[in-house]
């Protein structure tokens, strides 16, 4: 059993009351259990808790008045009547995050739609986001892993995101807000868009301000007390080792350099722990150690920070002279934060005589040296009249601009309101939704995204996907890359229907500008993962990916274009794409390299091809065609109704053009390959058999190609895709496809990398070969010139095996080495009647072969003869 059973005081109460306790009960329970530091055991009483606040019982000890609902999937539990939504909401995160009880996705799923059938408008949007992906299903998930993506639910999806938003779910209202931004499944309206974005990004603007009250003139705008999230992208980074306490490491090590009295160091570690950011827990005290240490040593950037300290009083005694003072040093050498300081002095009348003038001044400066805060507080001052001569919205609204620009949370929502209103700025509606959604993205939403990036790195990959799925149904591109490629990679097994979900993932990526993406999507439809095998479609993605300057997308073009894949067939035009590539980056001259020589054959095949047989063109015709797979319905390889659709660019789901892009199909062979010489044979369509035959019957062609069927698999093509398939899924058998491989292979995208591997191995073969020839010629060479005799040569030859360590057997004595028989007397010697006896009755059918070997063996049988022996002798002297 999962939770305790334990009956609850709550029921001996009177039901109102009971219904208040339970509420404030929850609340506080799952404000233990999110707490920093929480231990597991406080996770586990919260657990225990939220349980029995839930109603969630064991259904042989549930004793209630009304009947108990079952709960699906778990026979041992039912829900009862009386149970809390809000409750039921905490326990499901509680099971989907494994806080106090062990990751169950499944329970997490029964509790989230028992909540929303209750009307808890977070839980409608949790259960939304899980039936926009198809895991509804009852089958969708097998405890803390994700076992099938089923059919998407859109119509109910939407139902759900519709309440949740209308009863203030924030997640909902941005889910909302990006579907009609792009239209997915909603009509497409900027305006509606931003009505949904609006509320949330005024809640994240209120949380930065609530959480910078206490943190003095420096952090009162800057939009501290939001979440950090990492901008990682699994496809680049995944392979390199990051570590969820990566940051805790660095500043391990820049705590080590400080107080070996590293001023920069010093810095840098008392404004992490002046601030808490980037994963530091907050401690002024320790702050403002490190850096006094480094104002002592002339840090003007320690200085700033000290001044901002000291007129806040974080972890020093608040005194405005001091601040005064720290700021004043700062703002001689230019800092622009202590400029900033100076100025909101004077603005605040803090420590000194307020003057909108000299904070302007100040503002000012500290502006030209790109200060975002000092930025604001030139738009605020010129849209109120302070300190200016006259009021200037336009000029309120470009600092306002600026600062938004360099992140600033407030300045961010007042130049999208500004947009809306047309105050200052001409009105517009793309620009005000832009500043909306990033500024959503900034919020506690996006907390979402990193979550998912340190379950990834500690190895959960279905809480991963999960978390990603979470955040991209806000809108985050990183999330939604880092979904498909998760699920493109099968890291979580979740069935044939993850590839579908890969894809779509991969479409709305692209839809907003990641040039990965899109070369993937070209991919999805090149190979048919995920969607039916489209190579028009897929030449028309990586037209669009060209134009975003991708080298991938120019050498995938251009094999189409050498293969007729969708494309028509032009040689000359897929070399200018190959050449395109290898000027576009350095990295792909090998296999641009590799993909021109086969250029050339193909072409002189072509050239050849009118002039050999066509029933043995036919055979040869093999190596360079590529086929789609079998029942697709990709274009005829060459047709001009490729042509005609490859420049169309009709890829998004909304049916509009998508521009933006990601990796290049492995060069060789393009997906629609077979994988047998069968499949190819069932593959072949009837008119690329005309066209590949050229007249030739097709009963014959069929024969052909049956009997010569085993050519395919010499084609050059198949041979490196198949290897490079090869050698990556033995990488990952061995455990090292995260390391060395992977750094090596990049993704495993591109057969360029493989291929240099396979070359250098091959070089290597082939100098162990040719150094183990030289060897045993040199050992050859010796052993002849010890049998030759005694002399200058065998003393050499003797000393030359001793460095070598050649095992040669000792030398025979003059007494048993056979005599040199004198010239002419040759054919008189019994060795010599002996081999032509043997020779005459060799018989006809030896012919003059047997002859020569007769000859041979009596020159052997009598010592060599006089030139063999004048060849041992040179030999050894050589």
């Amino acid at each position: 059993m999962l939770f305790a059973a334990a009956r609850s005081p709550l029921r001996r109460v009177p039901a109102v009351a009971a219904v208040c306790i339970s509420c404030c009960c929850t609340h506080i329970c799952y404000a233990c259990r999110d707490k920093l530091g929480a231990t597991s055991r406080e996770q586990k009483q919260a657990v225990t808790v939220l349980t029995d606040a839930a109603g969630l019982v064991s259904s042989s000890q549930y004793s209630g008045k009304e009947p108990g609902i079952p709960v699906p999937g778990f026979p041992e539990y039912v829900f009862a009547a009386d149970g809390q939504a809000a409750a039921q909401r905490e326990l499901a995160k509680s099971c989907q995050r494994g806080k106090g009880v062990e990751v169950n996705h499944r329970l997490s799923l029964e509790l989230y739609r028992r909540a929303a059938d209750l009307g808890d408008p977070e839980a409608q949007g949790a259960l939304a986001m899980r039936m926009a992906y198809g895991l509804h299903h009852p089958n969708s998930f097998d405890g803390a892993s994700i076992r099938h993506f089923g059919r998407p639910d859109e119509a109910s999806a939407l139902l759900y995101y519709f309440f949740g938003a209308a009863n203030g779910d924030q997640f909902s209202q941005a889910a909302l807000g990006y579907r009609h931004t792009f239209g997915l499944g909603v009509p497409k309206s900027c305006w509606t868009a931003v009505s949904y974005y609006k509320p949330v990004a005024e809640a994240v603007v209120q949380a930065a301000v609530d959480a910078a009250k206490n943190t003095g003139p420096l952090g009162s705008t800057s939009g501290r007390g939001l979440p950090h999230v990492e901008r990682i992208r699994l496809n680049v980074h995944a392979n390199q080792g990051i570590k969820p306490d990566r940051q805790r490491e660095v500043l391990q090590y820049y705590q080590y350099s400080a107080d070996r009295g590293n001023i920069d160091a010093q810095t840098t570690v008392g404004t992490l722990l002046n601030f808490g950011t980037h994963g530091v827990s907050r401690d002024h005290a320790a702050a403002a150690h490190y850096l006094q240490r480094a104002a002592a040593a002339g840090s003007d950037e320690a200085m700033a920070h000290l001044g901002h300290m000291y007129g806040a009083g974080l972890g020093v005694p608040q005194d405005y002279e001091q601040a005064l003072k720290y700021f004043k040093r700062s703002a001689a050498k230019q800092n622009p934060l202590g400029l900033y300081g100076l100025g909101y002095m004077y603005l605040a009348g803090k420590g000194v005589e307020q003057s909108h003038q000299t904070a302007l001044k100040f503002f000012q400066q500290a502006a030209e040296h790109g200060d975002r805060d000092a930025h604001f507080y030139l738009g605020a001052m010129y849209m109120h009249g302070l300190g200016v001569p006259r009021r200037s919205l336009s000029k309120g609204f470009m600092h306002y601009f600026q600062a938004a620009s360099l992140g600033h949370v407030q300045a961010m929502y007042n130049v999208a309101i500004m947009h809306m209103t047309g105050k200052g700025t001409a009105k517009a509606c793309k620009p005000a939704l832009s500043n909306l959604k990033a500024l959503v993205e900034k919020g506690p939403l996006a907390a979402a995204l990193q979550a998912g990036h340190e379950a990834f790195f500690r190895g959960q990959h279905a809480q991963a996907v999960m978390l990603y799925l979470q955040a991209s149904e806000l809108g985050m591109e990183i999330a939604q890359s880092n979904a498909a490629w998760m699920l493109d990679r099968g890291f979580t097994h979740a069935g044939p229907h993850a590839a579908t979900v890969a894809t779509t993932l991969f479409k709305r990526s692209a839809e907003q500008g990641n040039v990965m993406s899109l070369l993937q999507l070209g991919d999805c439809y090149y190979y048919g993962n995920g969607v039916e095998q489209d190579w028009v479609r897929a030449s028309a993605i990586y037209y669009e990916a060209y134009k975003e300057r991708s080298p991938e997308a120019m050498f995938n073009l251009g094999f189409m274009h050498e293969f007729g894949a969708g494309v028509p067939q032009d040689m000359h035009l897929a070399l200018k794409f190959y050449n395109m590539a290898k000027h576009t980056n350095a990295d792909a001259a090998l296999p641009v390299y590799l993909a021109t020589a086969w250029l050339r054959a193909h072409k002189a095949w072509q050239w050849l091809r009118p002039h050999v047989p066509k029933a043995a063109a036919a055979y040869i015709d093999w190596l360079f065609e590529v086929r789609p797979a079998a029942g697709s319905s990709a274009a005829a390889v060459g047709t001009s109704s490729s042509s005609s659709r490859a420049v169309s660019g009709d890829v998004s789901e909304s049916g509009s053009t998508v521009t933006g892009g990601p990796k290049a199909a492995p060069a060789l062979p393009p997906s629609g390959t077979p994988s047998t010489p069968a499949a190819a044979d069932a593959a072949t369509s009837s008119t690329s058999r005309e066209s590949s035959s050229d007249g030739v019957d097709s009963d014959a062609y069929d024969d052909s190609q049956e009997r010569w069927s085993w050519l395919w698999w010499l084609s050059p093509a198949v041979l490196i895709w198949k290897l490079d398939s090869f050698l990556w899924r033995l990488a990952e058998a061995a455990g090292i496809g995260g390391s060395s491989i992977s750094a090596l292979l990049e993704d495993y995208a591109d057969t360029g990398e493989t291929i240099l591997l396979i070359v250098l191995f091959a070089v290597l073969v082939l100098v162990l070969r040719i150094r183990s020839q030289r060897q045993q010629a040199v050992e050859n060479r010796i052993r002849m010139a010890l049998a030759a005799g005694a002399g200058e040569d065998q003393q050499l030859a003797q000393q030359l095996a001793a460095q070598m360590g050649l095992q040669i057997p000792a030398g025979l004595t003059a007494a048993q080495r056979p005599q040199t028989p004198a010239a002419g007397s040759a054919a008189g010697s019994p060795g010599n009647a002996e081999a032509t006896a043997n020779s005459s009755t060799a018989g006809p059918s030896s012919g003059s072969d047997s002859s020569r070997a007769v000859d041979s063996s009596s020159v052997r049988a009598n010592g060599g003869g006089p030139g063999v022996e004048q060849e041992q002798a040179g030999a050894a002297q050589q």
